[in-house]
C-alpha cells in the first residue's frame, strides 16, 4: 500500500540576545512600542491610552465619540521618565509585560497625586495585533528572504520493498537578527541631559568616543538619537544606530524639535532649515529661512525674513513678507 510523504517544517526562531543586559535596556524594552491603557474607576466615562515609542510619549483621550492627542518628548533615566517640554519627572513603581505603575514627582508637595496604573495585552494575539501596529518592515524582509532561499525538498524513497514513501521530519533553524543599536554610558553619577557620554554597541564595543557629545535624549538608539556637541554654542545633532552623524537638529524650547505629524525640522551648516522623517531620512532638504512645523498637511516657510527678539528677552518672533505654504513633498502649495 502506498503511503503519502508528510513533511512537518519546523520553524526555530532564535533571537540574537544583547551581550549587555542594563536596567535602562530592560525598562526601555518592558515600557516602549505598546498601548497601555490608563485603569480609571467604573463611574468614568471616557478612556485614556499611552504610547510610549520613538522618545514621544503619546496620550489618547477618548470621551463621546471624540479623540484628543498630545505629544511629549521624553527620556529614560533608570526608573525615571523626564519630560523635555514641562521638566516633569515621574518614577516607574513597577513594570511587567502587562503592567505599568507610574507617579508624577512633583517639585514641591502635593495633594491628592495618586500613581496611574496601566495595562496592556501581553497575550500572544495582542502581541500578534501590535507587532501588525508596528508594521516591523525588517523582520518581514528577512522572513521574505529566507522562503526564497528555501530549497525544493525531494522526498526520501525507500527501495526496499515496494518503493513507498518514508514519512519524514525535517527542521530548518531560522535566526532573526534585531538591527543594531547603541546605548548610552557616562562617567558621572547620573545620565541626564547635558553630561559628556559615550556609547556601546551590544557586544560592548565603543562605537563613539567618551566626550564627544553630551546626552539629550535616550539612553538607547534603535535607530536615530539626538546628542549635543560638546563645546560652547553647542548645536544639536542626528545620530544613527551606528554612530554616524546625519544633520543637525533645529532647537526649540531649549531642545530638538518635536516631531510632528512624523516629521522634524533639521538644518545644514549655513543655518537653512528642512524636514526629517522619524528614521533619519531627509524628506525636504534645508533651503529655507524660517519655518514652522507641519499642520494638517503642510508647513508655513519663507526664503527670506530676519528674527527679531521679543520684550521678554527670552523669546524671538521670524518677520517676512513672503511666507508660503509647502506640502510634505517640499512642493509650494498655491
Amino acid at each position: 500500500m502506498t503511503m503519502f510523504l508528510f513533511i512537518l517544517l519546523s520553524w526555530v526562531v532564535i533571537s540574537e540576545i544583547p551581550a549587555q543586559n542594563n536596567d535602562c535596556a530592560d525598562i526601555s524594552t518592558l515600557l516602549e512600542n505598546k498601548v497601555w491603557k490608563v485603569q480609571l474607576p467604573q463611574d468614568k466615562q471616557y478612556t485614556v491610552e499611552m504610547e510610549f515609542r520613538d522618545a514621544e510619549w503619546r496620550s489618547i483621550f477618548l470621551y463621546n465619540g471624540k479623540r484628543t492627542e498630545t505629544f511629549y518628548s521624553y527620556s529614560l533615566c533608570e526608573d525615571t521618565i523626564k519630560v523635555f517640554e514641562s521638566g516633569k519627572k515621574y518614577i516607574i513603581q513597577e513594570l511587567t509585560d502587562s503592567t505599568l505603575v507610574f507617579q508624577y514627582l512633583p517639585d514641591t508637595q502635593t495633594i491628592g497625586v495618586g500613581p496611574v496604573r496601566c495595562m496592556t495585552d501581553n497575550s500572544q494575539q495582542g502581541q500578534w495585533k501590535n507587532e501588525n501596529r508596528l508594521d516591523i518592515q525588517d523582520w518581514d524582509n528577512q522572513v521574505l528572504g529566507i522562503i526564497r532561499k528555501m530549497p525544493r525538498w525531494t522526498p526520501t524513497i525507500n527501495y526496499y520493498g515496494k518503493g513507498e514513501y518514508r514519512k519524514s521530519v525535517w527542521t530548518i533553524p531560522i535566526f532573526f537578527k534585531r538591527n543594531r543599536s547603541l546605548i548610552a554610558r557616562t562617567t558621572e553619577k547620573h545620565l541626564e541631559v547635558g553630561v559628556p557620554v559615550y556609547y556601546l554597541n551590544e557586544q560592548g564595543d565603543t562605537i563613539v568616543p567618551y566626550g564627544k557629545y553630551k546626552f539629550c535624549q535616550t539612553d538607547t538608539i534603535q535607530d536615530i538619537d539626538f546628542v549635543y556637541e560638546n563645546k560652547q554654542d553647542a548645536r544639536i545633532v542626528c545620530i544613527d544606530n551606528q554612530g554616524k552623524e546625519l544633520f543637525y537638529v533645529f532647537k526649540y524650547d531649549n531642545g530638538p524639535d518635536y516631531i510632528r505629524e512624523g516629521l522634524f525640522r533639521i538644518m545644514d551648516d549655513e543655518g537653512l532649515i528642512g524636514f526629517a522623517d522619524s528614521l533619519g531620512n531627509v524628506v525636504i532638504k534645508p533651503q529655507f529661512k524660517f519655518v514652522f512645523p507641519f499642520e494638517d498637511g503642510k508647513a508655513k516657510v519663507t526664503l527670506t525674513g530676519e528674527q527679531k527678539a521679543m520684550p521678554d528677552g527670552e523669546h524671538h518672533e521670524w518677520k517676512s513678507n513672503k511666507w508660503q505654504y509647502i506640502n510634505k513633498k517640499g512642493e509650494l502649495i498655491q
